[in-house]
C-alpha cells in the first residue's frame, strides 16, 4: 500500500463521517424548526378565523346598535303619546307632579268650588 493514498482515504472517511455526524446533530434542530413552522401555520389559520369572527361581530354590533336606536325613538314617541293621553284624561293638573300632594285632579277641581267646612271649637 502506498502511504500517501492511505492517508487520503482516511481523510475522506473522516470528512464523510463528520458530515453524517453533523447531519445527526442537526436533526433535533430540524425537528424544532418543523414544529415551529407547523405552529406558525396553525397560528396563521387561527388569526384568519379570529379576524373573520371579529368582522362578523362588528357587523352584528352595528346592527344591534341600529335596532336599539330605532327602539329608543319608538319609546320616545310612545312616551309623548302617553303624555298627550294623560293630559286628555286628567287635564293639565296632572303635569304639576308631586306638588299636587297626591290628590286627584278632579277632586281638586270639585273642592275648589265647594264651600269651606266650618271650624270646630276646641274641646275642653
Amino acid at each position: 500500500m502506498i502511504e500517501g493514498l492511505r492517508g487520503c482515504l482516511l481523510s475522506f472517511v473522516t470528512v464523510r463521517a463528520g458530515v453524517v455526524a453533523e447531519a445527526d446533530a442537526d436533526r433535533p434542530l430540524r425537528d424544532v424548526l418543523a414544529a415551529a413552522l407547523e405552529a406558525n401555520k396553525r397560528l396563521t389559520r387561527l388569526a384568519e378565523e379570529l379576524t373573520a369572527e371579529n368582522a362578523r361581530l362588528r357587523e352584528e354590533n352595528a346592527r344591534l346598535r341600529e335596532r336599539e336606536t330605532r327602539r329608543e325613538a319608538e319609546l320616545e314617541r310612545l312616551r309623548a303619546d302617553l303624555a298627550v293621553v294623560q293630559r286628555l284624561v286628567f287635564g293639565r293638573f296632572r303635569d304639576h307632579g308631586p306638588s299636587c300632594q297626591g290628590a286627584a285632579p278632579w277632586h281638586r277641581r270639585r273642592t275648589r268650588s265647594a264651600p269651606k267646612p266650618p271650624d270646630r271649637a276646641p274641646r275642653a
